[in-house]
C-alpha cells in the first residue's frame, strides 16, 4: 500500500472515529483523534488533492469514451487509412528539446516542498490548539506526535506565519509545549522524545541549559535515535559541555556515520550533520599518528568537500599540502586554505604562516 492510500485510510477511520464520539464529548479519546487528525494534516495535507485528481480522471475518461464514440460513428475507410505517419509527427519534429523542458527548469523542488509543509502545518494548526490543555491521552504515542507538531510550529513560526493564523499564540508558547510534551514522551519511554528533550536541554530552549541531564538522555536514546550519537559525539568533542574525550567522541561519530549509510560511501545525499561529524572525526584520526586514519580522515574530508560543504576546506587543505593519507597536492592544498582563510577561518591563517604562506 503507497503512502498516499494509508494516510487516506487513516483519514476514514479517523473520520468514523468523530462520528461515533460527535455526541459524546466527554469520551476520553477524543483528545487522541484531534492530534492523530492534525499529524495526518501535516503529513499528506486536508486530502482535497486526490479527490480533485480523481476528477480529473473522470472527465478524461468521458472525453475520451466521447471521442470514441465519435469515431465510430465515421466510416471504417476514412478512419486511420488517411493519416499520413509523416504529418502525425510533424509537429514533433519541430519541437526544441530546450522549449520543451524549459518550464521544468524552473521548478525548484526546495520551493515546492516549502510551499507544502506550509499549507500543511497551517490546515494542522487549529486542530493543534482545539487539544485540551490537560488532557489524558487514551493512546501512548500521542504525547509524541502532539510535542512533534507544537515545535514544527515553534521552529517555523516566521516562515510558516503562525501568528496569522486564529487562535495562534507567541513562539515561546509554542515551543514551552513542545519541551513538556516530548517530556511527558520521554517519561513514558518514547526515544523519539528523550533525544528531543535532551536539544532542547543542550540548547537552552525554553529551558535552562542542562547539559548533564541532556547528556542521560542522549544516552537513554542512543541505540534508537542516530541524532543521539551525533549529539554524544559532539558533547565528548567540545570543550564547552565538559566532557571531552577523544576516544569517546571517536566511537559516538563511528557509530553514527555507520549507521547513516545512506550518506555514506557511494551515497547521492550528505546533509549537514553528516558533514560535520565526518569533520570532526577526521580532525580526531589524524591525531592518532596512523597511516590508516589518516587515509580514512582523509576519504571523509574528500567527501565533505565533494558535496560541497566548506567546513572542512581548513582541514582538507592542510591533509593535501602535507600529504597525510595520501599524495601531497600543494596546489589544490593552498587553493583550499586560502579560500578558508579569507573566509575567516583562524586554523586556516594559522596553517599558512606555518607552512610560509
Amino acid at each position: 500500500m503507497r503512502q498516499e492510500e494509508e494516510y487516506e485510510l487513516a483519514r476514514e477511520l479517523l473520520f468514523c472515529c468523530i462520528d461515533e464520539v460527535r455526541n459524546r464529548p466527554s469520551t476520553p479519546c477524543i483528545d487522541d483523534i484531534l492530534v492523530y487528525f492534525a499529524w495526518i494534516c501535516y503529513k499528506d495535507g486536508d486530502g482535497d488533492d486526490e479527490d480533485e485528481t480523481d476528477d480529473c480522471e473522470d472527465e478524461d475518461d468521458l472525453e475520451d469514451e466521447e471521442s470514441q464514440d465519435d469515431c465510430d460513428e465515421t466510416d471504417e475507410d476514412e478512419d486511420c487509412d488517411e493519416i499520413d505517419e509523416d504529418d502525425e509527427y510533424e509537429d514533433d519534429d519541430e519541437i526544441d528539446e530546450d522549449d520543451e523542458y524549459e518550464d521544468d527548469e524552473e521548478i525548484d523542488e526546495d520551493d515546492v516542498t516549502f510551499e507544502t509543509e506550509y499549507h500543511n502545518l497551517r490546515s494542522a494548526h487549529e486542530l493543534v490548539v482545539a487539544v485540551s490543555d490537560h488532557f489524558t491521552p487514551h493512546w501512548r504515542d500521542t504525547h509524541l506526535w502532539l510535542a512533534c507538531l507544537y515545535n514544527e510550529c515553534y521552529v517555523n513560526y516566521d516562515d510558516y506565519e503562525i501568528a496569522d493564523l486564529p487562535g495562534s499564540h507567541s513562539p515561546n508558547w509554542y515551543g514551552q509545549q513542545a519541551y513538556r510534551y516530548f517530556s511527558k514522551a520521554a517519561e513514558e519511554g518514547q526515544y523519539l522524545a528523550m533525544n528531543m528533550k535532551a536539544l532542547f536541554l543542550v540548547m537552552g530552549h525554553q529551558v535552562k541549559p542542562n547539559y548533564d541531564k541532556a547528556y542521560d538522555w542522549f544516552k537513554r536514546s542512543e541505540d534508537h535515535c542516530d541524532e543521539s550519537l551525533l549529539w554524544l559525539g559532539h558533547m565528548h568533542y567540545y570543550a564547552q559541555y565538559g566532557r571531552e574525550n577523544k576516544r569517546w567522541a571517536i566511537s559516538y561519530y563511528m557509530r553514527y556515520i555507520k549507521h547513516r549509510k545512506w550518506e555514506g560511501e557511494g551515497a547521492r545525499y550528505m546533509g549537514a550533520n553528516y558533514a560535520q561529524a565526518s569533520c570532526n572525526l577526521a580532525h580526531l584520526l589524524l591525531h592518532n599518528n596512523s597511516n590508516d586514519d589518516e587515509h580514512r580522515a582523509r576519504r571523509l574530508l574528500e567527501r565533505v568537500a565533494y558535496f560541497g560543504f566548506t567546513l572542512g576546506d581548513a582541514l582538507y587543505g592542510l591533509v593535501l599540502l602535507e600529504g597525510r593519507g595520501g599524495p601531497t597536492d600543494t596546489s589544490k592544498g593552498l587553493r583550499l586554505l586560502r579560500k578558508a582563510a579569507n573566509a575567516g577561518d583562524p586554523m586556516a591563517q594559522q596553517m599558512l604562516r606555518f607552512h610560509g604562506y
